[in-house]
């Protein structure tokens, strides 16, 4: 399985679907070793528009996961 990279995007409330994915990502990290994948929460964003370091992270990526299950005014276009 390759190597995956990329961003996992959730919304910030309510807390626990947060907590709940980040647990995931560091799961699948302890197990496997081979991933890459970043929360949204983990971008560097001062400084920055919060879109440009997201946008960066989802084309440099091979993957994107995301939970839509809220409408999301950030998501915008």
């Amino acid at each position: 399985m390759p190597e995956l990279q990329g961003l996992v995007a959730y919304p910030s409330e309510p807390k626990e679907i947060g907590s709940t994915i980040k647990a995931g990502l560091e799961a699948l990290q302890e197990q496997t070793g081979r991933s890459r994948l970043k929360s949204w929460e983990e971008n560097e964003i001062a400084g920055y528009f919060i879109d440009t370091p997201i946008l960066k992270n989802i084309d440099e990526g091979n993957v994107l996961v995301a939970d839509i299950t809220r409408l999301n005014f950030n998501l915008g276009q």
